[in-house]
Formats: structure tokens, C-alpha cells, sequence
């Protein structure tokens, strides 16, 4: 009984901070990442998801975080612009980051809804 309420309490703390998004992905509301098969590191600005699509918004800012550390993240116009990312569950794809033009472009390729769409 003891190890069932130990077990409830931490799944409560667990699911107040993180969002389970689809495709085996997290949205990590306190430290403002998105984890699974790759992480979208802080600053999540945005995000939308359905059963075949996630796509985010980022502001990337500095990482103290070992796990980002072994990550080789190329922001081709510094960190201080916007970026997206659109992760295509189906082929296994994840685009990012990217910046804006890229992203309606592949939008369009990837046959996005137009109800996933990032304010």
C-alpha cells in the first residue's frame, strides 16, 4: 500500500510539470523543452501536436544542462531569433531548427493541417 501511494504521488508531481504530446514526446512546462526520440531544448515558445505531427516554436537560449551538451544544435542565424521545428512521426522526421521560410515550405510538402498552426 505504502509503495502504491509513494507511486501516485510521484506521478502527480511528474505529470504537473510535463505534457505528454504524441509520438512518445514530452513538453517539460518548467524547464520549457520537449524530450523524446530528440530534444527540442529551452525556450519553447509554442506548440502544436496531433497523432502525425508536432510542431513547435523556439527561442533557443544558453544551456547548463549535460544532456545538450553531447547535442551539436546549429542556429544559422544566432539565438536570438525565432525558430520551428515540425516533427513528422509517420517517416520518422524531425526538421529543425529552421527558420521561418523553411518552415512554410516544408508546411507545405509535409501536408500540414492548417488547425496545427503556431501564433
Amino acid at each position: 500500500m505504502l509503495l502504491l501511494l509513494l507511486y501516485l504521488l510521484i506521478s502527480l508531481s511528474y505529470n504537473d510539470n510535463n505534457y505528454k504530446l504524441s509520438g512518445g514526446y514530452n513538453f517539460d512546462k518548467e524547464h520549457k523543452h520537449i524530450t523524446g526520440r530528440i530534444d527540442i531544448p529551452p525556450n519553447v515558445i509554442n506548440y502544436k501536436y496531433n497523432d502525425d505531427y508536432i510542431i513547435v516554436k523556439q527561442r533557443p537560449t544558453e544551456i547548463h544542462n549535460a544532456i545538450y551538451d553531447k547535442m551539436n544544435y546549429v542556429y544559422k542565424y544566432g539565438k536570438d531569433n525565432i525558430y520551428y521545428w515540425i516533427i513528422i512521426h509517420k517517416d520518422s522526421i524531425v526538421l529543425g531548427p529552421i527558420d521561418s521560410l523553411e518552415y512554410i515550405k516544408a508546411r507545405e510538402k509535409y501536408h500540414i493541417p492548417e488547425k496545427l498552426n503556431l501564433q
